[in-house]
């Protein structure tokens, strides 16, 4: 593993940039931009659209809680987002991020995602369970029991089926 160091860049391991060895100008301009009063240190410089904060130096212009971490603790491993553990996107404290895998991030957020994979019943009140549950060709969950009282309500509809009751 190949580690070079200039006044001009940050710390090189492999392809990856570590921010730790940003510049004292940088660092000081950075620190000064967090609001630690609170539990969670608030970033009040510029924002992304999405309303973390954002920080540039070295040529990069990268969310300020990636900053803080890699400042503070180590570089985020390849492969791994930082989560916010206080769900306060402007939050650059250290302590309340954790790197996991864009995956779970995903599912600890408070988006549709993250929503769907905590229900435990369909619509209908049927158990999302490992027999009454198949997959959607676009990856969603179906309730089986819930797609076979549809087809037979299609069937009738249709004439296909000839019985005079359908228990649903």
């Amino acid at each position: 593993m190949r580690v070079t160091f200039s006044e001009e860049s940050p710390i090189l391991v492999g392809q990856r940039k570590l921010y730790n060895a940003l510049l004292p100008k940088d660092q000081e301009r950075f620190w000064s931009r967090v609001d630690r009063s609170g539990d969670c240190w608030l970033w009040t410089g510029s924002l992304f659209n999405s309303g973390y904060g954002r920080f540039k130096a070295e040529r990069q212009d990268r969310c300020a809680h990636a900053w803080s971490y890699e400042l503070m603790r180590s570089p985020v491993p390849l492969g791994l987002e930082l989560d916010h553990l206080c769900r306060v996107r402007r939050c650059v404290n250290p302590a309340h991020l954790e790197p996991v895998t864009p995956q779970t991030n995903l599912l600890r957020g408070l988006g549709l995602a993250s929503a769907n994979s905590q229900k435990t019943h369909c619509v209908n009140g049927h158990e999302f369970s490992s027999e009454n549950t198949g997959r959607a060709s676009n990856g969603g969950r179906v309730c089986r029991r819930c797609a076979v009282i549809c087809t037979t309500r299609l069937h009738l509809k249709k004439g296909a089926i000839r019985t005079t009751k359908v228990a649903i």
